[in-house]
């Protein structure tokens, strides 16, 4: 018992904004969060597959620098050369 005594408080604890809340509030609440949570996740993955799969981009401190010149290079002349690790 004594070992439940801290999850039965964290749970307590958890279930405590049901006093007040409606169950269909809740559940809305749920499910957006899930949904959210969803969201990001994909957004996440694809842009580490994209930049995972980058042969210009590949290392972590460069995607700030290596976006900015290549949008910069369609579009001016004189904008610094690519990031390529060739």
């Amino acid at each position: 018992m004594k070992r439940a005594a801290p999850a039965v408080i964290v749970l307590a604890l958890a279930l405590l904004p049901l006093l007040g809340m409606e169950p269909r509030v809740y559940l809305t609440l749920t499910v957006a969060g899930l949904a959210m949570g969803m969201l990001i996740f994909l957004v996440a993955s694809g842009l580490t597959l994209i930049f995972g799969l980058m042969d210009s981009c590949s290392s972590g401190s460069s995607y700030g620098p290596c976006t900015v010149s290549t949008c910069s290079r369609s579009s001016s002349p004189w904008a610094p050369p690519s990031c390529s690790k060739k």
